[in-house]
């Protein structure tokens, strides 16, 4: 039988009621995990959703009620209802508590991967999007990159084969709702702030994702090793929709990179396997939403601009100033488009944009503002 919460559970005073309330919180979502667990159809993921996202935010009950059939629909319309302090302790031991990502766990893998482009947009704004959307920054980064974890990975590919085997399938892949979802999540992270929280859950990741890309000396990455390996985080890039974010996010993994002293090859291996997908195709995806929805299913629009070239190129080497290691990374990613540890043929086999490249900076560091903003270490540098 599923526990209520009760008022007595949320105005539980001090240290005693707070570890109460969060162990009351774990049970909710243990509950939902277990009816997700066994669920057999798309009314049943959101009915045990919405339980606790009832006692956790404000909830629409009536919106959500209407995207599922009987007996869910009168089970959603009939739960528990909770005053606005009741719900604010629930939320705080929820998100402050092992609850939260317990949670994100579930939504970010079975439920994103089986059930979310089966729930209704509307449903998925009030049930799902609002844990990420509403809950504490800092929270949802720790709880979210986590769960960018291989099984996430492999449950992701699966999916998409399955998918691709299944003749009758609508063309509606259940691995893009889950990259589209966690792209806008990290956007929002980002545009509240928490760029940096997200760069130190994201180094060490991608960090262990090089390492089984070495060559046998353990020494040095190899480019046909990691250029075969999971599109995995290309595609979590990809998927944010906000240029701004994507240039917040890049630079914050500069900066962070510089102050860990990174070396210049990890550091381009880095920057190549979360940017070099959209860098190397130049090319955008424009998302429209359909509704509100965070994690609403988006029409894909591809224009060719040159936007992540700009944004390294244009911005961070024209306009801003970053440590010299950064510039000499910068250079090496999106000028040179070539490792620091290239052989003398490999060099020679320059792209054909980077002569154009190279005559827009010359013309633009010879220009006396640039000399005025400049460091004389970092002209020397460029020079």
């Amino acid at each position: 039988m599923a526990s209520n919460p009760s008022s007595s559970a949320a105005g539980g005073g001090g240290d005693h009621g707070g570890a109460r309330l969060e162990d009351l919180a774990l049970d909710k979502v243990a509950e939902a995990a277990d009816a997700v667990a066994a669920a057999s159809s798309a009314g049943e993921v959101v009915r045990a959703i919405h339980a606790v996202a009832a006692i956790v935010f404000p909830v629409d009950s009536a919106t959500v009620a209407g995207t599922v059939d009987e007996p869910f629909r009168s089970q959603i319309i009939n739960g528990v209802s909770l005053s606005s302090d009741e719900r604010g302790s629930w939320r705080h031991a929820f998100c402050h508590g092992p609850a939260f990502p317990t949670l994100s766990k579930i939504l970010l893998g079975h439920v994103a991967l089986k059930w979310l482009h089966q729930i209704r947009a509307c449903a998925r704004k009030e049930i799902c999007d609002s844990f990420f959307v509403k809950g504490s920054p800092t929270e949802v980064i720790q709880a979210l990159v986590p769960a960018l974890s291989h099984k996430l990975l492999v449950a992701t590919e699966q999916a998409a084969m399955e998918l691709a085997a299944d003749e009758d399938a609508n063309g509606l892949d259940p691995s893009n709702s889950v990259f589209l979802f966690v792209g806008e999540v990290i956007s929002r992270a980002s545009r509240r702030g928490s760029t940096g929280i997200l760069g130190a859950e994201l180094i060490p990741r991608i960090r262990s994702h090089l390492k089984r890309c070495m060559e046998s000396d353990h020494k040095t990455i190899s480019p046909d090793k990691i250029k075969h390996v999971s599109q995995f985080w290309f595609n979590v890039v990809e998927a944010i929709r906000d240029q701004h974010s994507v240039e917040r996010l890049a630079e914050e993994m500069l900066r962070q990179l510089a102050s860990q002293h990174t070396s210049d090859e990890e550091a381009y291996w880095i920057l190549w396997t979360l940017f070099n997908q959209s860098f190397m195709h130049k090319t955008v995806f424009e998302f429209i939403h359909i509704g509100s929805s965070v994690s609403g299913m988006l029409h894909l629009s591809v224009k060719e601009k040159v936007l992540l070239r700009a944004m390294f190129v244009d911005k961070f080497l024209r306009w801003k100033t970053f440590p010299l290691c950064c510039l000499r990374w910068i250079l090496h990613y999106a000028v040179f488009e070539l490792p620091p540890n290239s052989g003398i043929e490999t060099q020679k086999q320059r792209t054909s944009s980077f002569l154009g490249t190279l005559q827009t900076l010359v013309s633009v560091w010879s220009k006396k503002e640039f000399v005025q903003a400049y460091s004389v270490e970092q002209q020397a540098c460029i020079l």
